[in-house]
């Protein structure tokens, strides 16, 4: 039997607690030398705090109210003086992009310039659409999806597609992808894209030659919305560049607080999800960020085994809340089918899946793609209600229970359940 040094054991253990408390004690240093007496800071700060009561309504961190001024500002009927311009000049630039797309349902970019858009209905949430725009003169429609850091839910684009098309079969129709950097939707092939740097660009452009037909208070509510839109787009290059000097001086301190700095739902909260839904808990990583959840309904217990391939106590099928791959204020809710010990089992599940989506004619289902450790079924993007204060756990607690009973939740639910309820899994000890 080799023996072995206890002293040199226990020197070991608190080099260890030596090197923890050191690198704890950089950080902290760290971040103090960010935070305290740094001019930069301050000029950030003086630059971010200038008044701007778009701002201060939060507008810049909620798609919903981005999509609010977008419709204001393409509809000819609001009292601000700018016409269609608006909304021809977003249409032209997305359809000059595509001109050579072969879909005989785009609107033609001819008849567009030629056209006179007075009678242009907008609506907000019009069949959960973001902004909806129909010009019954024109027999054309434009459908606008807003995203401003999430990407869409499985086959939402999708279900809009089908929506429009069987409302208004006949009509010329623009689908638009509307994101902070123009990139493509993950699915939804009629949609075309477009970035808030051109819509930035088409609105200031637009302002700029109508000036002097609008009040000055619509020109300066125009302008405190291009300022928003400045710091999403990086369109401000002072902010550009004192952020960049921050950042690569203040790295670490940086991710320190981006670490700590994140609200963490109490677990009182979590608790109180758990039990208006009838879930139970079956795993969190509530020590680190970012924080989530893992949790199946309780009808589901004794029924499905748990995950014994990583030893992260997930059972092999479960429902699961992400606090922190979204941004600030977005939750993950989706539904996943963790690791088998048997792939073929596995593989036999996420095809019973399949089939009862079918039958179900459940699209986001349908397009389940296989992975081999994690596949996600179904998935949502929550957002917080607007008045909703990130420490206001019993607000964001409502909006999941909200969520969690949504019809469509419910309906992926019931089929992953008829799954799990007749599957025979090999292993259903807990």
């Amino acid at each position: 039997m080799i023996g072995y040094n206890t002293d040199a054991v226990q020197n070991a253990e608190y080099n260890c607690e030596d090197e923890e408390q050191d690198d704890a004690d950089k950080a902290i240093e760290s971040v103090l030398a960010f935070a305290v007496n740094n001019p930069d800071l301050a000029i950030l700060e003086k630059l971010l705090g200038a008044f701007n009561p778009l701002k201060v309504l939060g507008v810049s961190d909620f798609e919903l109210r981005h999509s609010n001024v977008l419709a204001w500002l393409i509809n000819p009927a609001a009292h601000h003086g700018l016409g269609d311009c608006i909304f021809k000049n977003i249409l032209l630039d997305v359809l000059k992009d595509n001109w050579n797309i072969k879909d005989n349902q785009l609107p033609n970019i001819a008849d567009i310039i030629g056209a006179e858009f007075s009678d242009l209905q907008v609506h907000r949430e019009w069949r959960n659409i973001d902004v909806f725009a129909i010009s019954p003169r024109n027999n054309t429609i434009a459908v606008v999806e807003n995203k401003i850091h999430a990407a869409e839910s499985d086959a939402q684009l999708e279900r809009y597609v089908d929506t429009v098309e069987k409302a208004y079969p006949s009509y010329k129709k623009a689908y638009i992808f509307l994101t902070l950097d123009g990139s493509a939707p993950k699915s939804g092939d009629k949609y075309v894209t477009i970035s808030h740097d051109r819509i930035y660009r088409i609105v200031k452009d637009s302002v700029y030659l109508r000036k002097d037909h609008m009040s000055s208070r619509i020109y300066d509510f125009i302008e405190q919305y291009l300022e928003v839109l400045e710091e999403k787009t990086m369109k401000n290059e002072t902010l550009t560049k004192i952020c960049t000097k921050l950042y690569s001086e203040h790295r670490e301190a940086i991710a320190t607080i981006m670490t700590y700095g994140k609200p963490k739902l109490p677990a009182a909260s979590v608790r109180g999800f758990l039990s208006r839904t009838e879930t139970e808990s079956v795993h969190a990583n509530k020590e680190i960020v970012p924080v989530y959840y893992s949790l199946i309904p309780k009808r589901w217990s004794g029924i499905v085994p748990t995950n014994s391939i990583d030893q992260s106590d997930k059972y092999l099928v479960f429902v699961y809340l992400d606090f922190g791959g979204y941004e600030m204020y977005k939750i993950g809710m989706s539904i996943k089918v963790g690791g088998f010990p048997d792939t073929e089992e596995r593989g036999r599940f996420i095809a019973l899946l399949r089939e009862a989506a079918n039958a179900d004619n459940n699209k986001p289902l349908k397009s389940i793609k296989e992975s081999k450790k994690y596949t996600t079924v179904f998935t949502k993007s929550i957002s917080l209600n607007e008045e909703c204060e990130l420490d206001d756990y019993s607000a964001i607690i409502d909006k999941l229970v909200e969520e969690y009973n949504s019809e469509e939740m419910k309906q992926a639910l019931a089929v992953v359940d008829r799954v799990v309820q007749n599957f025979g899994f090999k292993d259903a000890s807990k």
